[in-house]
């Protein structure tokens, strides 16, 4: 029955009532349409690299993820969508998979400079300035990737505590990019560091009307909000990052922190479950994308939910979050304060004593470090306040910042003797070049 249904056929019996001149005009149309859905294919995924470009560049990385899932199901520009791939991942921290897409787009004979120069940008951004720094002048008169190196540049500097540098290129990158969000963003978390939160709320609030899907700026803005008691205002803010971001929890923390605030308790409870099941290394990345230390991953949950339950007064419960968020950082002051708070609810005021003078003593030491940072700002160069500097962020703010600061010296001075001894209490001695 299916024989007559569907009589087999060879090529030759298809075109047997053709005409040679039918036949060739039938065999050219066929060419034309494989050529024309070639073209199409070719524009389309042309298109597709064009609006992930434009994702990045407006800091929009959900977006650009799905315009390159897009291109890439084309098979046209395979090393082109390797190499938007590979920045993407850098943008995200994500470095083992940004170099395996580097080496997927050398392999496919992507141009070998531009893949030099990602590479610089990576290091740039983990602080490792030299490569980017050395080539800096060239890279900027040369107009290309303007917005990426300076991205990179600036946040090299930030981790390098080369605050002047970071404003100086940011000005520059101001000026000839105006519509580009990131300076603004870079620029709102330079002056929040430096306690002015009016000045870094307007820088934020300008990123975003620059790219609504910044969600950087929305959450650096959210938590602005929430310091200065806008909840409503804030909590608006975290579910926009919420919407933006591939990696949930950052704004659905923010959301349970506003509706702690809000005494909306079972919709924070809610909000806080839906947080369990993140991957802990891209939840890390997520954090330092979003201007956050990486240590914030797995402390802030169980600080927020602390929080919740030192305000429902349930105390047994509030003291084992706030110690399980200090076990994940023991630096975090105010988990810290509001440990000692739970503790003293619940009789047990020597252990609260205990906890409050070390938050007394983290808080007057960072009061002494803004002081001995503004002198840094006059005198970069003084190699004895930029240690004692980093000596203070070793001890009350966090262990990798310390290091960083104290390494700085080097930078001035070399053979800094009381440098190289702390350096070497801690495994960080510099290998010799």
């Amino acid at each position: 029955m299916r024989s007559l249904i569907f009589p087999p056929c060879s090529v030759p019996v298809l075109f047997a009532g053709m005409s040679g001149i039918v036949l060739k005009r039938f065999l050219l149309l066929v060419g034309i349409l494989v050529l024309l859905s070639g073209g199409l294919y070719w524009y389309y995924s042309s298109y597709c690299l064009s609006m992930a470009h434009n994702a990045i560049f407006q800091q929009d990385l959900l977006t650009a993820s799905k315009w390159i899932e897009r291109g890439e199901a084309t098979k046209f520009m395979r090393p082109e969508f390797a190499f938007i791939r590979a920045r993407l991942y850098r943008k995200k921290s994500r470095f083992p998979e940004m170099s395996r897409q580097l080496n997927l787009a050398k392999s496919l004979g992507y141009d070998a400079q531009l893949l030099k120069r990602e590479q610089w940008l990576a290091y740039a951004q983990a602080g490792r300035m030299e490569q980017l720094e050395k080539h800096l002048s060239e890279l900027l008169q040369a107009g290309d990737d303007l917005s990426e190196i300076c991205d990179a540049y600036v946040r090299g500097c930030v981790l390098q505590y080369r605050i002047d540098d970071a404003y100086q290129l940011i000005g520059i990158w101001e000026a000839d990019l105006p519509q580009d969000p990131q300076p603004h963003f870079l620029k709102g978390r330079l002056l929040e560091h430096g306690s002015d939160l009016e000045s870094a709320e307007n820088e934020f609030r300008t990123a975003i009307e620059l790219s609504p899907r910044h969600a950087a700026a929305s959450y650096n803005l959210a938590r602005i909000l929430i310091s200065k008691q806008k909840y409503e205002e804030s909590l608006q803010y975290y579910k926009k990052t919420n919407e933006i971001m591939e990696i949930k929890q950052p704004g659905l923390i923010g959301i349970a922190e506003c509706n702690i605030q809000l005494q909306k308790f079972e919709e924070a409870r809610k909000t806080l479950e839906l947080c369990r099941k993140e991957d802990p290394n891209l939840l890390k990345n997520a954090y330092r994308y979003l201007g956050d230390p990486a240590v914030q991953a797995k402390a802030k949950f169980f600080a927020v939910y602390g929080q919740l339950e030192l305000a429902l007064e349930n105390y047994p419960e509030a003291i084992r979050h706030f110690e399980l968020a200090l076990e994940q950082n023991s630096y975090d002051w105010r988990s810290r304060y509001s440990y000692s708070l739970a503790l003293s609810q619940a009789g047990r005021k020597q252990e609260a004593r205990v906890e409050a003078e070390k938050v007394a003593r983290s808080k007057n030491a960072l009061a002494s470090c803004d002081v001995l940072i503004d002198k840094l700002r006059t005198n970069p160069a003084d190699v004895e306040v930029r240690l004692q500097v980093g000596i203070i962020i070793l001890e009350h703010v966090s262990e990798y910042q310390g290091l960083t600061w104290i390494k700085s010296v080097l930078k001035y001075e070399p053979n800094h003797e009381a440098t190289l001894k702390l350096l070497k209490e801690h495994g960080q001695l510099p290998v010799p070049q």
